[in-house]
């Protein structure tokens, strides 16, 4: 089948076309915008919406024990890291891990990450969670007592280059932290947990 239609030129709208070898292609104007609607022509001031990669920095802070822990207490309930993929069911990178602990605990943690709600484990009570929902865990991220950085009364660790693919039920990840060691705290609002996520 032929891939050229003949158009006989006569009188009427002028086509604009781009001659190539003897054929002629039609140049076509581009508009964008959803089925049925129109945001109008592509132009430096209203471009072609794409989507990159692109990603979003998650910062939760769970409500945590004022006071000690026993070595393997759940460190407070919990959390809702919203929009960690980018559609429901979506796939992404977690790069990066950063704890800010305004006590200087400098508590050895594991990060539990689930693609759905899970029955959390009580704060301060052993960190427990049931076989079925263990097969929804993405990957445990540590923390060491050595990714700390201390100023005069607070500290910040980071755990860099993470490299977790994970995939979301919806759009959501769900974590609970897990402590190492028997850290103290000062505060219920001592810590708080930042992921930076690389969408796929």
């Amino acid at each position: 089948m032929a891939d050229n239609i003949a158009i006989t030129a006569g009188t009427g709208t002028t086509v604009a076309t781009d001659d190539i070898g003897g054929v002629h292609f039609e140049r076509v104007k581009l508009i964008h915008g959803a089925d049925g609607t129109n945001d109008g022509d592509v132009a430096t001031t209203n471009p072609l919406p794409v989507a990159g990669p692109g990603g979003i920095i998650i910062a939760v802070a769970p409500t945590v024990t004022a006071g000690a822990y026993s070595a393997k207490d759940a460190v407070g309930g919990e959390m809702t890291f919203a929009n960690a993929v980018r559609a429901s069911a979506g796939t992404a990178i977690l790069n990066t891990v950063t704890i800010v602990d305004k006590s200087q605990a400098a508590a050895g943690l594991e990060l539990w990450l689930f693609h759905t709600t899970i029955t959390e484990a009580a704060d301060n009570a052993a960190f427990d969670i049931s076989d079925a929902e263990l097969a929804t865990c993405v990957g445990v991220v540590p923390i060491s007592t050595a990714d700390y950085y201390q100023i005069a009364d607070n500290e910040v660790a980071c755990v860099r280059g993470v490299g977790l693919e994970f995939k979301c039920a919806a759009t959501s990840l769900f974590g609970q932290l897990k402590c190492v060691g028997t850290p103290t705290f000062a505060s219920t609002s001592d810590l708080t947990v930042v992921l930076a996520i690389e969408y796929l």
